[in-house]
């Protein structure tokens, strides 16, 4: 019996989880913020759930094929790891001196962790060792000796940052030449003279100055404050009937003591 596959290679949970656990790992170390944190663990959860349910119901035949009808209370799921191969790694002397070296001198803290999870490797600790002198955990070290097996030390010295691009980063080019041939247009000192306009700028963090600012403290004001929604189409069809009865409900016109003005034809 072979393990399953996805387009012709092997599933590979623990580099899954050595990605997911890397992944939180440099959140934490950069700051990502709590909602881009968020997009990026259900994204990881997703691939990882496709790949370990797919490999679990195929270890759990082949552990039903060994056990027979016999009821053993091992979950197959720990077979997961326990199948893992263990990665095996040479040195040559200038390697270690290098790991050695860069473990203490690199400018990046980050990358002075991977050469010190390495040198110890180098020098024969075991991986749980391994994990309890650097605070790592043993998926990320495994991404660690992944790397350092396909790329050697230089990869270890790449630091990948999770940096979320729109949809429009593909289009750069397009919109690029489209606004220097359509500059926006902007008002300039000077350009009002001709109508005898005089230009007055409003001065920063002056929400009080811009007019659709205190129009949308009124709306807020109005029909958000201390109300509830049970639905996102209420809470929006709130706010598009509030703007559209402003003029008419809430104007000062429409109040008790005041007066009307009436438009006569003709």
């Amino acid at each position: 019996m072979t393990p399953l596959t996805v387009e012709g290679k092997p599933l590979d949970v623990a580099a899954r989880l050595a990605e997911l656990t890397g992944f939180v790992t440099d959140a934490a170390c950069d700051g990502l913020p709590a909602h881009e944190l968020e997009r990026g663990l259900w994204q990881y959860l997703l691939r990882l759930g496709h790949d370990v349910q797919a490999e679990y119901t195929w270890l759990w035949h082949k552990f039903r094929f060994f056990v027979g009808q016999n009821l053993i209370t091992v979950s197959p799921f720990s077979l997961l790891v326990d199948e893992q191969p263990m990665i095996q790694l040479e040195f040559t002397e200038a390697e270690k001196q290098s790991l050695h070296y860069e473990r203490y001198h690199h400018p990046h803290s980050r990358v002075q962790r991977k050469m010190e999870a390495l040198w110890l490797k180098s020098q024969g600790v075991a991986h749980r060792e391994i994990s309890r002198l650097t605070g790592i955990s043993s998926t990320t070290l495994a991404s660690y000796l992944r790397a350092y097996q396909a790329g050697g030390i230089e990869t270890l010295k790449t630091v990948r940052f999770y940096r979320p691009q729109s949809d429009l980063w593909g289009h750069q080019g397009t919109l690029e030449a489209h606004f220097r041939q359509h500059p926006p247009a902007s008002a300039k000192p000077g350009d009002g003279d001709h109508l005898q306009i005089e230009l007055l700028y409003l001065p920063a963090y002056s929400p009080n100055l811009n007019l659709i600012e205190r129009l949308w403290k009124f709306v807020k004001k109005t029909c958000l404050y201390s109300t509830y929604y049970a639905h996102f189409h209420d809470f929006k069809q709130a706010i598009s009937d509030c703007l559209a009865q402003t003029h008419i409900r809430y104007s000062p016109l429409s109040r008790p003591n005041s007066y009307e003005i009436k438009i006569e034809a003709g």
